[in-house]
């Protein structure tokens, strides 16, 4: 994209909102954001030192960039209410984490002649910039033209593309059921001293644990939607049900060797990440004291 210089955030008062107003304005872009919560939209545009509109049609009227910060149940009517409003040749871009019922209000204003962007940043408000990032691009009309969109918009991050079907697929594991795992090991949790549990675990457990308090740091509306509004996420979490009770079957009636088989199944089907050899090393330097040189 050539010229960005005014964009929109419609859902500016949220935590990525925020984050995308926070991102142009340093790319010296004057933003604009609105939200159905004025007050806090306030509160967002005097810290970040941009601007507010009291509705979504005002934001969009006169700008290079929408970004659609919005919950994505909100997605298609907050496209249906701007896209009209648009200044001829500017970009709608949605980055919702569940594309089903969003990426089809895209094409349909797509084929009124709307430039449209669907993407996925693969980070949270917690990245200091895209740099070393992923952002996933489903592409709705033209491949090339909406990656270099994506690539001006948010330069250093690696944009990887997929299609709408292998991108919720995709979802289905890497959100909806790391959702679920954590949350289940989190209740399981429930009234055991976690300060006493993490001086008596190893390495591995410290970092579930941590892994494990990050993911229930997400917004709990974001994190039900992402795994009710996928329609892999059943699919997913029965797979995982079905093999954890035959771990619990195996152990219920000590059945050793069968145990045995389904831990070098399990590691047999990992071997197969290209960054499985090098994983129990990371793990040790993410633990390490700071300051420590020693494995």
């Amino acid at each position: 994209m050539v010229g960005l210089k005014r964009v929109a955030v419609i859902g500016g008062a949220g935590d990525m909102g925020r984050w995308m107003a926070k991102h142009f304005a340093r790319m010296g872009c004057r933003v604009t954001i609105s939200d159905v919560r004025r007050d806090r939209a306030e509160r967002v545009a005097d810290e970040l030192g941009v601007q507010t509109a009291p509705n979504n049609v005002e934001a969009v009227s006169d700008v290079d960039a929408t970004i659609l910060c919005v919950p994505p149940e909100a997605v298609p009517a907050v496209v249906e209410e701007t896209a009209d409003h648009l200044k001829p040749g500017s970009t709608l871009v949605e980055i919702s984490s569940v594309k089903t019922g969003v990426f089809e209000a895209l094409r349909r204003v797509s084929e009124r002649g709307v430039k449209t962007v669907s993407i996925h940043p693969l980070f949270g408000p917690g990245a200091p910039s895209p740099e070393g990032f992923r952002v996933v691009l489903i592409p709705v009309r033209d491949p090339e033209a909406e990656r270099r969109e994506v690539e001006a918009m948010f330069p250093g991050a690696e944009v990887v593309e997929a299609t709408l079907e292998e991108h919720e697929e995709a979802m289905a594991y890497t959100l909806a059921l790391n959702y679920a795992v954590n949350t289940a090991l989190a209740l399981t949790l429930k009234g055991v001293d976690l300060k006493r549990l993490r001086k008596l675990s190893g390495p591995t457990f410290a970092a579930q644990l941590s892994l494990s308090e990050a993911v229930t740091r997400t917004n709990p509306d974001i994190s039900a939607a992402i795994m009710t509004r996928n329609a892999y996420t059943l699919k997913t979490l029965s797979r995982y049900v079905q093999n954890l009770k035959a771990l619990i079957d195996a152990v219920k009636e000590g059945k050793t060797e069968k145990l045995i088989e389904m831990l070098r199944e399990a590691k047999a089907t990992l071997t197969k990440d290209p960054e499985y050899e090098e994983a129990y090393k990371k793990l040790y330097r993410m633990l390490q004291p700071q300051g420590s040189q020693s494995l």
